[in-house]
């Protein structure tokens, strides 16, 4: 589940990088076109960039701290879809589920051999 929740922030997250690129170029043709405001697009990519940046981190961070990696991830994919509704239903889907995944991952019992840690075995004091 962990594994799945790395590949799917990282694809999310770069296929967000590279849509938030596509929205910037299309702002900024709008804009010198003068057809439309491209400022305020060319501003919402930035922050879908950002966003795309969240996911990116996060699931490289899912496989150490699925908790932070699921935030990180739901995060990014919430604040994509409210920046480029219609352009980032891609990366924001694989972000969610991942991020969904990671948040799965984190509550779950660990597994025999997994999270365990050293406790020294017992002996008793001799009494003076």
């Amino acid at each position: 589940m962990r594994v799945t929740a790395v590949v799917l922030g990282l694809v999310g997250g770069i296929v967000g990088f590279v849509f938030s690129i596509f929205a910037i170029l299309a702002g900024s043709a709008a804009s010198v076109m003068g057809t439309v405001s491209g400022g305020g697009l060319v501003f919402l990519a930035f922050v879908a960039m950002l966003a795309s940046f969240a996911g990116v981190i996060g699931g490289a961070l899912a496989m150490a701290r699925p908790g932070t990696a699921a935030a990180l991830m739901l995060i990014g994919a919430i604040v994509g879809f409210i920046a480029l509704p219609g352009i980032y239903i891609v990366p924001g889907a694989l972000m969610l589920i991942g991020g969904i995944l990671a948040w799965f991952a984190s509550r779950r019992e660990p597994q025999a051999g997994e999270g365990t840690s050293y406790t020294p075995p017992t002996t008793p004091h001799p009494t003076a």
